[in-house]
């Protein structure tokens, strides 16, 4: 008895190109051009066809290509190898221009390249690029930033900043690098303040990390005006209301969420500093600079603050409160080797974190005695100055409430306009 196989009926795809339906091989359906077509170098039915069109004005189009048929019987199997034969011979074979979907934004891949390599690893403490915290920067931070894509943007923002201050010949070149950098904080700015008040488990850990890169912007786009005290400008200041709120974010963000979660995934190396002993040394022992006695300075500037009235007398001693910390975390008390402060005060970003907005509003109003205190964070920032994003801010603040200190309050000034020649080191 005679056994008759039947072949199994295949579905063909009626979406691919013409020139792979034609030559009964499978079509990735490619825009604008397919792969198969791209290889061997013919001319593909979807280049000239958009992508929207219907299936039967695709096939109208097809049947009045001007493309013969092979002649005879029809046999499957492999193509031929002569594929220029098919398609118009009259329509050029080009690669897809730069107005394609291939298209590449070659600016976003110089700042990609440029944080990934340079700006993240600047923004470490000490420049081990092996150590988890460099890896950090230059790795998981542009992974994140491909997830969220507001973190990409403010990293972006940063790196153009970092470009221009290493541009110093040209300056149009420079200015536009600039003019990058606002472009990208801007949209950075917006995603993220949309974002913030609705944050969760899953958001929390890129939009902290969104929280210190716009600390960080801010800090590296420099001083805007002479009034300009980084945490606000003296007078009616709309700009710090945008932002300001966002740097906060990393308080708010912190006290909701355990570590665990916080600094888990991609923010895993945070964990190991935030959960290091506070027997570390301080910042000035570790990284080889000179010890500043600032305990009996600012206790000081403690009873002078407590002594003083105004409507902003119960805001300043916390702001004055939370700043001691982080003069432990950087150099230390007398005759105590450990610091005595957790790990994150040797951040000294962390004090503008922290910041209450009557504070802030006090300094707006050009209050005597917050500015004072400002003065005092100033000598912190000192110790940062050898970062590129931090050059002329500790010596700017200075200058600026200087002028604005009444004559029988500059004695107070004495001690921070001193330290600020002393102390500097590679970053903090």
């Amino acid at each position: 008895m005679n056994i008759v196989h039947h072949r199994k009926p295949r579905k063909r795809s009626t979406t691919g190109c013409s020139t792979c339906r034609k030559r009964k091989i499978k079509c990735d359906e490619g825009r604008p051009a397919c792969a198969n077509c791209l290889q061997f170098k013919v001319h593909c039915g979807f280049k000239d066809t958009p992508s929207t069109e219907s299936g039967s004005s695709r096939i109208d189009n097809e049947s009045n290509s001007g493309v013969e048929l092979p002649r005879g019987k029809k046999r499957p199997g492999r193509p031929r190898k002569n594929w220029t034969n098919w398609g118009p011979k009259d329509v050029p074979v080009t690669s897809p221009g730069p107005a394609s979907a291939c298209s590449l934004q070659v600016s976003d891949v110089e700042l990609t390249l440029q944080f990934a390599s340079y700006t993240g690893p600047s923004l470490v403490v000490s420049p081990d690029l092996q150590g988890p915290l460099s890896q950090f920067w230059s790795h998981n931070v542009p992974r994140l930033g491909l997830q969220f894509h507001f973190v990409l943007h403010l990293a972006f923002s940063l790196a153009a900043h970092h470009l221009a201050y290493l541009e110093t010949g040209d300056r149009e070149k420079r200015n536009l690098l600039v003019a990058l950098a606002e472009h990208h904080f801007s949209l950075g700015l917006a995603e993220t303040a949309e974002l913030l008040p609705q944050f969760d488990v899953d958001t929390c850990s890129s939009l902290y990390i969104a929280s210190m890169l716009t600390c960080v912007n801010k800090v590296a786009a420099g001083p805007q005006s002479k009034r300009d005290l980084l945490v606000c400008s003296m007078g009616d200041d709309q700009e710090s209301r945008t932002w300001m709120p966002l740097i906060r974010g990393v308080r708010v963000i912190r006290s909701r969420f355990p570590t665990e979660v916080l600094f888990s995934g991609h923010l895993e190396p945070f964990r190991h500093y935030s959960s290091a002993p506070s027997s570390l040394q301080p910042t000035c022992t570790r990284l080889n600079i000179k010890r500043l006695d600032w305990e009996e300075p600012l206790d000081c500037l403690r009873k002078f603050v407590e002594l003083s009235d105004g409507s902003s007398a119960s805001v300043r001693p916390r702001a004055l409160d939370a700043m001691i910390p982080i003069y432990a975390a950087t150099y230390g008390r007398v005759e105590e080797q450990a610091s005595g402060a957790k790990p994150l005060y040797r951040f000294v970003f962390h004090w503008m974190y922290w910041l209450e907005a009557e504070f802030i509003a006090s300094l707006q109003q050009g209050d005597q005695v917050s500015l004072l205190i400002l003065a005092y964070y100033a000598v912190l920032l000192n110790t940062m100055r050898n970062k590129w994003y931090m050059e002329p801010w500790a010596e700017h603040i200075i200058a600026s409430i200087k002028e604005e200190i009444k004559q029988d309050l500059q004695r107070y000034l004495q001690w921070p306009l001193e330290a600020l020649d002393i102390g500097t080191s590679d970053g903090a």
